[in-house]
């Protein structure tokens, strides 16, 4: 079954590049907490491969925002 999550963060500029960096090393964050499991390593993988897709298109849409403002 799939859930469809939207959910809104208020981040700095400092959380905000925190939490970049994590999204832009989903392997390392993934052998990070499930080392010996390759299943959920590659779940872990994918989720936060789409997270960081869609926090690439809530920057751009911000980003655009700005620039029309």
């Amino acid at each position: 079954m799939t859930k469809r999550l939207s959910f809104s963060l208020d981040l700095n500029a400092n959380d905000l590049d925190a939490l970049q960096t994590v999204l832009a090393n989903p392997r390392a964050v993934a052998m990070a907490v499930a080392p010996n499991d390759p299943w959920e390593h590659a779940r872990i993988v994918d989720v936060l491969v789409e997270m960081a897709e869609s926090v690439a298109t809530a920057m751009k849409s911000a980003a655009d925002c700005e620039s029309l403002g």
